[in-house]
């Protein structure tokens, strides 16, 4: 009776984690694979994945690992969060990927032409203009390619009678788009 005690308990506070995500941004519209990936601060512990997308894309497989995969829709914008929890302290973070719409091409030029005739040109047209592009042309049927493949027109000699087509397969900014033309001779 009477007789005095005391105790302690010192109690470690631990920090909330941060986190951010990394990966492809841009993306072209409906391309599939893209790999998204969380960093933690600080390191170690034992960490929980929650990730949520909203917008144009879809989360493929699992969503609770330190990593997700992503299938981008239409043209736009998604946007990846991600809730973790590190020895059961909260943090969150968002990642905001635009979207680009693959490009859309349009081929104009003689049709038809004369058979054996040479020397005609085929220009592209590419939408959405800007950007930067790259151009692949192909021919089958009664006709050739003369010199380059690889520019915004080409050449084209005519063979026999009946009909050749051109096929263009563009990249703009990365994000593949293609059309074809088909020409009587």
């Amino acid at each position: 009776e009477g007789c005095p005690g005391s105790c302690t308990k010192t109690v470690t506070v631990n920090a909330n984690p941060t986190c951010s995500i990394s990966g492809p941004d841009p993306v072209c519209a409906s391309s599939n694979g893209h790999v998204y990936t969380s960093s933690v601060l600080p390191a170690g512990g034992s960490v929980t994945y929650d990730w949520n997308i909203s917008g144009n894309g879809s989360i493929v497989g699992s969503d609770t690992g330190a990593s997700v995969t992503v299938n981008a829709g239409a043209a736009g914008s998604f946007t990846l969060t991600l809730d973790i929890i590190r020895d059961g302290c909260p943090g969150t973070c968002s990642k905001t990927v635009t979207v680009n719409a693959n490009p859309t091409c349009s081929i104009s030029g003689p049709d038809p032409v004369c058979a054996s005739s040479s020397g005609h040109v085929y220009t592209s047209s590419v939408l959405p203009a800007g950007g930067s592009v790259t151009y692949d042309w192909g021919i089958s049927g009664n006709g050739s390619i003369v010199g380059s493949d690889n520019n915004a027109s080409v050449t084209v000699d005519a063979g026999g009678a009946g009909s050749f087509t051109l096929t263009l397969g563009v990249l703009r900014d990365g994000c593949p788009g293609t059309c074809s033309k088909a020409v009587t001779v």
